[in-house]
């Protein structure tokens, strides 16, 4: 799965400030005007943002998934630079799949209370991660290996940056399969 930081790809753009204008918040200017690729984030596919999904509940002592609302649950995910509350449902959709929209505030909120209850260490940047940020090309060469522990760190990090270079930036994150 990656996330990507940066102005919104059609159909995703349009579809997200119809959404967000749809609840009467305003869909920021500077959200259409931001510069199209501020980062590009691996973090593996579905199945380890499922396997990070599953350890979460588990930390959180919960049988069934998560209640914490802003993680990644589809094949697409956008996440604004605004505090909000996502609807039960997704609001947008890329004219197949359906896709939420999320805040990157309260999902930088919701990944400190998962570093609070995690006892992995989460928030130790994973060996491999700084080069797949850094030099994506060489990153992709490498034969990195990871444990199921250091997947764990790696999906909270990656998603720890996107949502807070989307802050900083005022950008739009869109995390696809």
């Amino acid at each position: 799965m990656d996330l990507s930081v940066g102005r919104l790809i059609a159909p995703f753009e349009e579809a997200a400030a119809i959404a967000f204008e749809r609840r009467g918040l305003l869909y920021a200017p500077e959200w259409r005007k931001c510069a199209d690729n501020i980062a590009q984030i691996d973090i593996f596919n579905l199945a380890s943002v499922n396997a990070f999904i599953e350890y979460i509940s588990k930390v959180e002592k919960r049988s069934q998934a998560t209640n914490l609302r802003h993680l990644p649950t589809h094949v697409y995910d956008v996440w604004l630079p605004f505090d909000f509350e996502p609807t039960t449902e997704p609001e947008i959709s890329d004219g197949y799949w359906p896709v939420p929209l999320l805040s990157s505030p309260r999902l930088l909120a919701e990944l400190d209370q998962i570093r609070g209850l995690s006892d992995l260490d989460i928030g130790r940047v994973p060996s491999g991660y700084e080069l797949m940020r850094n030099n994506p090309k060489e990153f992709y060469k490498s034969e990195v290996q990871l444990d199921e522990n250091t997947m764990i760190q790696w999906v909270w990090q990656g998603l720890h940056d996107a949502a807070e270079l989307s802050v900083q930036h005022s950008a739009p994150v869109l995390a696809s399969e």
